[in-house]
C-alpha cells in the first residue's frame, strides 16, 4: 500500500497493525535508514535485539530465495516479535520478497531497505498494491523539510531557535536527511546549557570555512562568465575547498532567486531585502541582476540538478570529485552564459 506523504509521519510514529511489512525506497539512503530505523523501535527499542531481528542483504538471497521466508516464520527465542531488517539495490529483492508477502506470518515484521530504485521498479509496485506492506518513498529534503527536522530535534531538546538563526541553518544544510540530522543534533548540543540558539551560534558551529573562498566562483557560474569559473574551480581545487561545499553554497543562492520570484514567476526585487538571512554585500548586487534573468522553471531545474550532483559526489566513487563537479557546473555556466548575454 503506498503511503502518502502526509500519512508518513504518523505511520513512522505509531505502527499500524494492519501493516506487517514495510519497504523505504529511494535516492536519500540516509532517510531510509533513519524511517527504517523508527520501525524497528516501535517493537524492539534498543534496536539490537539479536534474538528476535534478523539482517539479510540481496547477495544472500540471490543464493537462497526461501532465506526471507524461513528467518520470518522462526519463533524468536525469547518472545516477542520476530523483525527481518532487508537491505538491497531492489532488484534482487523482489522474488524473495514476493514469496514472503505471500506466506507472511502475521506475528513477524518484515522491514525493507532499497537503495536506488523509483517508482516504476517491480519491488516498489509488489509492495504498493500488498495491503500489508506500507510502501514509503525516501527523497532528498528541500528547505521546507530541512526547517521542520531542525524544528523537531530542537523543540524535543527543549532549546528554541530565533527565525533568522533557522533561516540561516536551513540554508547551510543540505539534501541528506543523515548528515543534515547530525550537524542539527551537533548545534543542539551545544545549546544545550542555554537552550537557545541564535544566528551567531550557528555561523560559529556550522559556519563554512569555503563560502567566502566560493563567493567569486558563484559569481562566474550565475553570470555566465567561462574564463572566471575556469580559474576559480582551479584555485578552490588547489586549496583543497571539498565539492560539497561549493555546491551547497551555490545551491543556496539558487533558493534565494528562486524565493525571490512572486506567485505569478515575475520577479520580486524587493523580496530580496526580506530574505533572511540578509544576502552579503557581495552577492546581493549578482542576485539582483540575475533574478530578473531566470524563469522560476529555470531556477527549479538547477536546484534539482545541483541536488542531484551533491548525491552524486556522495555515492560516487570517481577518483576526481572535481571533475565529475566541474563538468556539471560548467553546463551550468554555459547555460546561465546564454541568459546573461541574450539580446
Amino acid at each position: 500500500m503506498k503511503i502518502t506523504a502526509r500519512d508518513i509521519a504518523r505511520l513512522i510514529s505509531s505502527a499500524d497493525p494492519k501493516f506487517c511489512a514495510y519497504l523505504f525506497y529511494g535516492p536519500d539512503i540516509g532517510l531510509i535508514s533513519e524511517r527504517a530505523d523508527k520501525i524497528l523501535r516501535q517493537f524492539h527499542p534498543s534496536g539490537d535485539d539479536d534474538f528476535a531481528i534478523s539482517r539479510l542483504s540481496g547477495p544472500e538471497l540471490a543464493q537462497d530465495k526461501t532465506l526471507l521466508s524461513d528467518n520470518l516464520n522462526a519463533i524468536p527465542m525469547l518472545g516477542g516479535t520476530r523483525v527481518v531488517i532487508l537491505s538491497g539495490e531492489g532488484t534482487e529483492l523482489t522474488d524473495s520478497v514476493k514469496l514472503a508477502l505471500s506466506q507472511m506470518n502475521p506475528e513477524s515484521r518484515l522491514i525493507i531497505q532499497a537503495r536506488n530504485v523509483n517508482t516504476r521498479h517491480a519491488l516498489v509496485k509488489l509492495c504498493d498494491g500488498a495491503p500489508q506492506c506500507a510502501s514509503v518513498g525516501c527523497y532528498p529534503d528541500d528547505s521546507r523539510t530541512v526547517s521542520e527536522l531542525a524544528t523537531q530535534i530542537l523543540a524535543d531538546c527543549q532549546i528554541s531557535i530565533s527565525s533568522e538563526a533557522l533561516a540561516l541553518l536551513t540554508s547551510k544544510l543540505g539534501s541528506d536527511r543523515l548528515a543534515s540530522r547530525h550537524e542539527i543534533e551537533k548545534l543542539a548540543l551545544y545549546a544545550a546549557e542555554k537552550k537557545k540558539i541564535s544566528s551567531e551560534d550557528v555561523e560559529l558551529m556550522l559556519g563554512d570555512g569555503a563560502s567566502i573562498e566560493t563567493d567569486a566562483l558563484c559569481v562566474a557560474i550565475l553570470s555566465g562568465d567561462v574564463e572566471q569559473f575556469s580559474q576559480q574551480l582551479a584555485r578552490l581545487q588547489l586549496e583543497a575547498i571539498q565539492p560539497i561545499s561549493v555546491i551547497r553554497q551555490l545551491m543556496s543562492l539558487f533558493m534565494v532567486l528562486m524565493r525571490a520570484r512572486n506567485a505569478s514567476g515575475q520577479a520580486d526585487l524587493q523580496a530580496l531585502n526580506s530574505i533572511r538571512p540578509p544576502l552579503h554585500f557581495r552577492m546581493k548586487p549578482v542576485i539582483s541582476r540575475q533574478v530578473s534573468l531566470w524563469s522560476l522553471d529555470q531556477v527549479r531545474d538547477a536546484v534539482n540538478k545541483l541536488q542531484e550532483l551533491e548525491l552524486q559526489l556522495k555515492s560516487s566513487h570517481s577518483a576526481s570529485p572535481y571533475s565529475l563537479m566541474g563538468q556539471n557546473l560548467l553546463g551550468r555556466t554555459l547555460r546561465a552564459r546564454r541568459l546573461n548575454y541574450r539580446r
